[in-house]
């Protein structure tokens, strides 16, 4: 590992430790709803976290990029939680959307869902996910997308250009494939390799952009409940300022360029 990105690496695990020592001290009312998935979606986002960087220490490109999607999703639904009043029952109302289509799809000959669909309940529960959607609806708590959720996150243009890289390596889109286990020569000979090293901007930019948002949030969850940790996290990021101010902003081979402050 190069020594730049080693200096990040560490400052993220620091970060992540930091993190796991201050848990104790995020308050919340394990009966309500909206709290409870805040604080275990911040769990997850530790979690996630230590992924990353077990990941990009082993150089294991195929994969990494699928867990930092999912940590700019968890990153993007946090911070709408925390903010928006409403955006905990349009969460909910997906919630039944997608179950609505699961049981709709479950048939007999279907071994992987025969269980659900043999099931006495079966009508029980569609009925029940039915209703509880049509209730939010009426509320005006509709179901609501990815795109969506970055809208309401203010990161539209997080969304239209990093989310869409992350999606192409997820997806094992051409774009991917052709940068992650082909190797060009001089000549322009092509062979496939197994776990072929990335250059060092490729991690370079998703761990920069993961240090800033971690903190980012692990700020906003202290704050919210009124945690002393919330200073720690504060000088860790102004730490992280002074690494970036160091260093030209990062753009990696697809133009994924570090998301800032915000």
């Amino acid at each position: 590992m190069p020594d730049p990105i080693k200096v990040l690496h560490d400052f993220i695990e620091n970060a992540h430790n930091e993190a796991l020592k201050q848990i104790a001290n995020l308050r919340f009312n394990p009966e309500g709803t909206n709290q409870l998935m805040s604080v275990s979606l911040y769990c997850s986002l530790i979690e996630y976290t230590g992924t990353l960087l077990t990941l990009s220490e082993h150089q294991r490109r195929t994969g990494f990029s699928s867990v930092f999607r999912s940590f700019l999703e968890g990153y993007v639904d946090l911070r709408n939680l925390m903010t928006f009043q409403n955006f905990y029952f349009r969460k909910e109302a997906t919630f039944h959307h997608e179950w609505i289509k699961v049981l709709a799809d479950c048939k007999p000959d279907n071994p992987y869902l025969k269980g659900i669909a043999e099931s006495e309940k079966l009508d029980d529960r569609t009925k029940w996910h039915k209703d509880e959607l049509e209730a939010l609806k009426g509320k005006g708590h509709s179901p609501i997308s990815v795109h969506d959720s970055f809208a309401m996150a203010g990161m539209s243009e997080e969304y239209r250009s990093i989310y869409r890289f992350e999606c192409s390596e997820a997806h094992n889109d051409f774009r991917a494939l052709l940068k992650r286990n082909i190797k060009t020569d001089a000549d322009g000979k092509a062979t496939a390799e197994v776990y072929l090293v990335p250059p060092p901007d490729y991690y370079n930019a998703r761990l920069d952009t993961t240090a800033a948002l971690f903190l980012d949030i692990s700020i906003r969850c202290h704050d919210k409940v009124g945690s002393k940790a919330t200073d720690v996290f504060k000088s860790l990021l102004d730490e992280l300022n002074e690494l970036r101010a160091d260093k030209t902003p990062a753009v990696s081979e697809d133009g994924h360029e570090v998301a800032g402050e915000r």
